[in-house]
């Protein structure tokens, strides 16, 4: 039978999408679109974290990261930064026999008069019938904090020896007021400030470093706004100080974790006291007229001490470090040697309060080699009884 449609009926449309239709598809296509665009964000933060900042910045994705490191291949002093950010050899995963194996920590102490180089040949000589490996992790302006950042990044490399010697640059963090101090030195420098997304991501750091910047240029335009404007190198004298050696805690902490991340990779820590000359007669003018004992004819990286603060707080300081490091070394059985007692206040051996000159080098690095000679002999003694005793091995 002809069904006829009402009058003023709409005709029915078979082609017609039912509402419910429509808004499925608007829903898919929105999620679709959303899902296009996070995919491709996520692709631009992929080129940008793995691809062009390392390009950008001229070094590997993992020594950025790291942040206490030179970079590869560049000529500092004469000496020339190798591929893990440093001087001294490269280091490979495997090791052969009949190797052993030095890391060096610390900071410019480490770093100048070609140290690396120096301190190879010296092992050598205490250990002609070893092969001598040596990474040498000094690097200017370093403290313990970023010594023990350093170890974590290079752990993996199956040490024999970890030579600690660091200090006065710690002093720096003490010249805040005491609510502005930070443990891991976050304070001074943001490189110090480590967190899961900092270390694993460029671009978090690089936010995270460049807002520490803006926020301390926008300080200074507000007139201290926000807190004092700090000077850590040269301090100002309202800072001086002013957290009363709050840094003596971390000074500790640091070097009781370094000792614990060098055990745990089975590495022998060895923590040197820190030598220092400070003449009584010390003052600024008689330094930069050289009227002072100290020997650095050619002025290299000759550093008067108010760049860390006046003499007392610098000698005070230094002086807490090194009974930290005795009492420490006592305390866990670590080897110690004591630079501070062999060679502080031998003017003959220093460019300045801290820097060893040509001469002070060869001493160091003599005293060195010699501790890390005794204590790599009764591991070897020990190893030719094992043999010995296990012909089948």
């Amino acid at each position: 039978m002809l069904m006829i449609a009402e009058r003023g009926a709409a005709p029915y449309n078979h082609c017609t999408i039912p509402s419910h239709e429509k808004h499925n598809k608007m829903f898919v296509r929105r999620h679709a679109f959303a899902l296009y665009c996070t995919l491709l964000l996520l692709s631009a933060v992929l080129l940008a974290e793995f691809v062009l900042l390392p390009r950008l910045f001229g070094m590997p994705r993992d020594l950025l990261l790291l942040g206490f490191n030179a970079k590869p291949n560049e000529v500092i002093d004469g000496q020339r930064i190798n591929t893990m950010g440093f001087t001294g050899d490269v280091i490979s995963q495997q090791k052969s026999s009949n190797t052993v194996r030095v890391l060096i920590l610390g900071s410019s102490t480490m770093f100048n008069r070609h140290m690396a180089e120096q301190m190879k040949a010296a092992l050598q000589k205490s250990l002609p019938n070893k092969n001598i490996e040596l990474l040498d992790a000094g690097i200017r302006s370093h403290t313990t904090r970023a010594d023990v950042i350093k170890l974590q990044y290079l752990k993996h490399y199956a040490w024999d020896f970890v030579l600690i010697y660091n200090g006065i640059n710690d002093l720096w963090a003490n010249h805040v007021r005491p609510q502005d101090f930070y443990a891991d030195y976050r304070h001074t420098d943001p490189w110090h400030r480590r967190s899961f997304l900092l270390d694993h991501s460029l671009i978090a750091r690089h936010i995270y470093n460049n807002s520490y910047t803006y926020i301390r240029v926008l300080n200074t335009k507000m007139s201290e706004a926000f807190f004092p404007i700090y000077q850590f190198v040269f301090p100002k004298k309202p800072y001086i100080n002013a957290a009363d050696f709050a840094s003596q805690n971390s000074f500790s902490d640091n070097i009781n974790t370094l000792i614990d991340i060098s055990q745990q990779i089975g590495a022998k820590p060895v923590l040197l006291t820190f030598a220092y000359h400070l003449p009584a007669n010390y003052s600024r003018q008689a330094f930069l007229n050289q009227q002072l004992d100290y020997r650095n004819p050619d002025n290299y990286d000759s550093r008067d001490v108010y760049n860390w603060g006046p003499p007392t707080y610098v000698r005070e300081g230094l002086d807490k470090e090194n009974t930290a490091l005795r009492e420490i070394a006592a305390q866990r059985k670590i080897a110690l040697i004591d630079i501070d007692q062999q060679m502080s206040n031998h003017g003959a051996w220093f460019g300045d309060v801290c820097h060893f000159n040509n001469e002070g080098v060869a001493q160091f690095t003599a005293r060195v080699a010699q501790h890390l000679a005794a204590q790599a002999a009764p591991a070897t003694a020990t190893t030719a009884e094992q043999s010995a005793a296990n012909p089948s091995q």
